[in-house]
């Protein structure tokens, strides 16, 4: 079974953001803001699924920054 999908990626200014995909591949929440480093997009991605409850471990993170 798939699992939901964040991925971190390089936003028009240059700076980093998140967005999260659902099983079926639609993007239903973002970050809302991009951040300088990796480690801040890490942090909100934490913040935001502990606030709902969820296990951010259980969640599929997908670095699009490292692809080229």
């Amino acid at each position: 079974m798939k699992k939901p999908v964040i991925e971190i990626y390089k936003a028009r200014n240059k700076q980093f953001s998140w967005r999260l995909k659902a099983k079926n591949g639609k993007k239903i929440a973002c970050a809302g803001e991009t951040f300088h480093n990796k480690k801040d997009v890490n942090d909100s991605i934490k913040t935001v699924c502990h606030s709902l409850g969820g296990n951010w471990v259980s969640v599929k993170i997908v670095d699009l920054t490292l692809k080229k």
